[in-house]
């Protein structure tokens, strides 16, 4: 997949872990030989890890958002659903879509952990150097590699 920058790193049990910044998912079908692709219209999200071992992959979605009221916050939720539904790696649907946040929402249920493991959409906020926000979503991707991801509802299958 294109990106603006991309970074990879072997996890200590041979997976591979990627990390890639304003990836291009292009409107296309996987014949077209491209592994990032997109059900619908040319999508181009801010953050996206993707998770490849034992012939199996994962991805999640990042995507900033400068926003914290009710109304802003469930508009700019629009993308969440639409990188969540449309984007696909290989033939996988994204595991996680999550907006980051500055500050704290108008909107908390969007904010917990099993929001975002039920539905595959939320956000994490205070997401600023320094924010617990940062810690949060650190601890939920570590969650996501080392298992957490695989096995749940919302997990590529």
């Amino acid at each position: 997949m294109s990106a603006a920058e991309s970074y990879e790193l072997t996890l200590a049990d041979g997976r591979l872990l990627e990390a890639h910044f304003q990836a291009n998912f292009r409107s296309s079908y996987p014949e077209a030989g491209r592994q990032g692709w997109s059900l619908s219209r040319s999508r181009i999200p801010d953050i996206v890890f993707v998770l490849r071992g034992e012939g199996a992959c994962s991805f999640l979605v990042l995507d900033a958002k400068y926003r914290r009221y009710r109304e802003n916050v469930l508009e700019a939720m629009e993308s969440a659903h639409i990188y969540h539904d449309s984007l696909r790696v290989d033939l996988q649907r994204a595991d996680f879509c999550a907006l980051l946040l500055p500050a704290a929402p108008d909107l908390p249920h969007l904010e917990r952990d099993a929001f975002l493991i039920e539905h595959g959409v939320g956000t994490f906020s205070h997401f600023a150097p320094g924010g617990q926000g940062v810690k949060r979503c650190v601890d939920f991707l570590t969650a996501w590699i080392n298992g957490f991801g695989r096995n749940h509802p919302h997990a590529a299958s």
